[in-house]
């Protein structure tokens, strides 16, 4: 049996689907607030539990008779030591079979983001259970949005450097990988980078705007608070400034731009780079 957690979120179901292309979903059991979002999994076949990173009980139910254990992390990283601590402590009491746990590239330890994932990968490793990390890059969805308003400003404003960035992947490739490691064998003790082919900067932004758009688009670097001012003009909410500030210092700091063949190596097809997944989506 191959459990799925948050398994109707947007990586969620994206793993399921992959899944269900390879086993019988009498194979998949799912953990799942929302039931009702199942259903259509439900009928196939695939086993729908109730329940959140709130609710041992739940949790320990969902995971009885696992063999392997897809752990999708949470999105709160206030809460995320927490509700991570309550997830693998189920998994070792449950005795699943392999714990797989979507992390995050390990580019500096002093990350707040980076530290809440590397604090679980290390709980999970002192259950004794057997595991295997796949630790994410930045997903080039949310980021979109910068190339529209690129598209419309002729300008990409942002105080990162122009020749810093990040390898964007996109969950649909994250997915793609999981699913590789969630069947195959030999991939306990395992840690894969999951990161897209290509290094995306603020120069790569502007060239993709302007392919996009037809016109010449720039980088325009600008100062911190610069940046925070036009995300309030944006209309965002004061809860989200602070991370979505400390994100952009993770870009600027240049080292979210390592690319990984890993992608590739698991599904024998490379990942997409954000210019081809821009275009895709806004072409």
């Amino acid at each position: 049996m191959i459990t799925i957690t948050g398994a109707t979120g947007e990586l969620g179901k994206r793993i399921v689907q992959q899944l269900l292309l390879q086993v019988d979903p009498a194979q998949l059991g799912i953990l799942t607030r929302s039931p009702a979002k199942a259903a259509a999994l439900a009928e196939k076949g695939v086993t729908v539990h109730q329940g959140d990173y709130d609710y041992p009980e739940a949790l320990l139910q969902a995971f009885r008779g696992s063999d392997v254990l897809m752990f999708i992390s949470n999105t709160d990283i206030g809460r995320r030591k927490e509700q991570h601590d309550r997830v693998v402590a189920a998994a070792t009491e449950a005795k699943v079979g392999r714990i797989v746990y979507t992390s995050f590239v390990q580019y500096d330890p002093e990350s707040r983001l980076a530290k809440s994932h590397a604090d679980t990968e290390s709980v999970i490793r002192a259950s004794g259970l057997p595991h295997t990390f796949l630790r994410n890059n930045f997903y080039g969805e949310p980021y979109l949005v910068e190339i529209e308003l690129a598209m419309k400003s002729g300008f990409y404003r942002t105080p990162t450097d122009s020749d810093a960035g990040v390898s964007f992947t996109t969950r649909d490739d994250i997915a793609r990988a999981a699913a590789a490691v969630l069947v195959g064998d030999h991939h306990t003790g395992k840690v894969y980078e999951l990161t897209g082919p290509e290094n995306t900067t603020p120069t790569t932004f502007a060239e993709i705007a302007g392919e996009l758009s037809g016109k010449t688009v720039l980088h325009q670097q600008t100062t911190w608070e610069e940046l925070r001012a036009d995300y309030v003009e944006r209309g965002m909410a004061e809860e989200w400034l602070g991370l979505s500030v400390m994100l952009e210092q993770m870009i600027a700091s240049g080292k979210l731009g390592r690319v990984s063949n890993d992608i590739e190596l698991l599904t024998g097809k490379p990942g997409k780079s954000f210019r081809e997944y821009a275009k895709e989506q806004l072409g």
